[in-house]
């Protein structure tokens, strides 16, 4: 049986770059096939060792709230909890439109170069070449199995009020002698339309949509993780919560830098510095019609007079005092 590594990128920065570097590197080390597909343009002397290379210019993404579905995400200290939509991954834009097409891409790659195993691998993964070879001889062994992944239970960057246990998605094993064809070739709507069905996590999609056989879970340990994460895309996030009948904006610092914040409420300027990671500020804004905030990183505006914004930012957040 052959195997080859399908390597998905989107590339937009040195550090990201070395991340995936330092996987080639590997890969190659261990004398593994692997195929690049991106959607940003990597450089000639890291595709040169590739079995192919695809560039996608369709990166398609979706905003939180677009996604039309609400997930709290959780910051909590040792005084209060904040559950909101608008935190961690909700401060972001959802990119599992663009993964899903690039792992389509690759899978029918690899079918096409006549590989019996692929390893989907996101390029800031740090690999193991152990977890894949056993991998790769469970579906040996057991050509039923369509998938091989890891389960994770109650990880902290997931949401605490939606389902605890999952698929992690950065490494994935598929037979694919086992993969739906039709499926891998879906239009984006269908794609999409697939995605919203399962919250728009792409594990999952994956799980239910691209394998025809069993999927054989393996329990998640400490050494398997992601040196990048799409969060790290602003350095600051925030969530609005109603309390003593007003309104308060909670902004937290999640660079390792300081921060310069200029927040427009209703015209009325606060300039404010987020001096470590993690330093947060609360400040009282009333029930403005209108709040903006901007960073380095980001320039956010809402309408908070239109009720399905007011109602996803603000609605939908939970502030808790955990002193009590």
């Amino acid at each position: 049986m052959k195997e080859v590594f399908v390597i998905g990128c989107y590339i937009r920065n040195e550090l990201q770059l070395s991340y995936l570097s330092e996987l080639i590197y590997k890969l190659k080390k261990q004398d593994k096939d692997f195929i690049i597909v991106s959607h940003s343009h990597i450089p000639d002397f890291l595709v040169k060792d590739s079995i192919a290379y695809v560039y996608d210019s369709d990166n398609h993404i979706i905003s939180s709230i677009d996604t039309g579905i609400i997930k709290r995400w959780w910051y909590f200290n040792d005084e209060f909890r904040i559950g909101s939509p608008s935190l961690s991954y909700g401060s972001v834009d959802n990119y599992s439109v663009a993964a899903q097409n690039l792992l389509n891409r690759g899978l029918l790659l690899s079918r096409s170069f006549g590989y019996d195993v692929t390893h989907w691998i996101e390029y800031d993964f740090d690999l193991d070449v152990s977890h894949t070879n056993d991998n790769f001889e469970i579906i040996k062994d057991n050509p039923e199995v369509g998938m091989v992944a890891w389960w994770c239970k109650n990880i902290s960057y997931h949401p605490r009020d939606t389902v605890s246990d999952h698929i992690f998605g950065s490494l994935i094993t598929i037979n694919n002698h086992l993969i739906n064809t039709e499926t891998i070739q879906s239009s984006k709507e269908k794609i999409i339309g697939k995605l919203k069905e399962v919250e728009f996590v792409c594990e999952v999609y994956t799980e239910k949509n691209i394998t025809t056989g069993l999927v054989y879970k393996k329990e998640m340990n400490d050494s398997i993780e992601n040196r990048y994460s799409s969060k790290e895309n602003t350095n600051h996030q925030f969530a609005i919560f109603e309390e003593n009948g007003k309104l308060t904006l909670f902004l937290l610092n999640v660079s390792h830098n300081k921060i310069d914040l200029e927040v427009n409420v209703d015209n009325n300027i606060h300039n404010l510095t987020l001096n470590v990671y993690y330093h947060w500020i609360m400040l009282d804004i009333g029930y403005p019609s209108m709040l903006r905030i901007k960073s380095e990183f980001n320039d956010i505006e809402l309408d908070l007079s239109n009720p399905s914004i007011y109602n996803y930012y603000v609605t939908e957040t939970i502030m808790e005092d955990i002193t009590r």
